[in-house]
């Protein structure tokens, strides 16, 4: 390698820092070219970040507190965005609601609109009356028509009145 020694700016010379290279290499079972080591020149001096920082730096990263805090900040990002997630759920059901409910009034709105036409003539204003007053013209006569399915829902109510026991024995003894 270098057979003499070349000093830069921490005063360090650079035979004592490829040795220190070499050292970490044998220590880590890596070849030298797997090992990624800074080295540039600017400005005419060299510059290399030495081991013992890049151990550091790993040990700050890979320290409990750092993950700790890592997973607190994902809990509070997730949490936040299932936050969003949900309200965007009901933020999409209240707009199918809504839309629904548009629906129904433009086909009230449409029905009401048609009816209103209808009332606007005379023979709409007559029907109406007839239907609701149930009247009729000078030489018209009414008929009403009384359903008899009618008048047994209103005479079935007696039926109910029988006791549990008269229920039990109809139940059992009538076909």
């Amino acid at each position: 390698m270098f057979a003499h020694s070349l000093e830069y700016n921490g005063g360090v010379k650079l035979t004592n820092i490829l040795v220190y290279y070499i050292i970490a290499c044998i220590k880590s079972n890596r070849r030298r070219e797997d090992t990624r080591i800074y080295v540039g020149l600017s400005t005419g001096t060299l510059k290399m970040i030495p081991f013992q920082e890049r151990k550091k730096m790993r040990k700050i990263l890979y320290s409990k507190i750092t993950l700790v805090v890592l997973f607190v900040v994902l809990f509070v990002v997730g949490r936040g965005a299932w936050n969003i997630h949900e309200k965007a759920k009901i933020a999409v059901s209240e707009r199918d609601i809504a839309e629904r409910s548009l629906l129904q009034l433009e086909s009230r709105t449409d029905t009401l609109q048609q009816s209103l036409k209808r009332l606007k003539s005379e023979q709409g204003i007559e029907e109406e009356v007839r239907q609701k007053y149930t009247v009729a013209l000078p030489g018209e006569e009414i008929v009403v028509v009384v359903d008899d399915s009618a008048k047994k829902g209103k005479n079935s109510g007696a039926e109910e009145k029988k006791s549990i026991l008269e229920r039990f024995n109809s139940f059992f003894l009538e076909k």
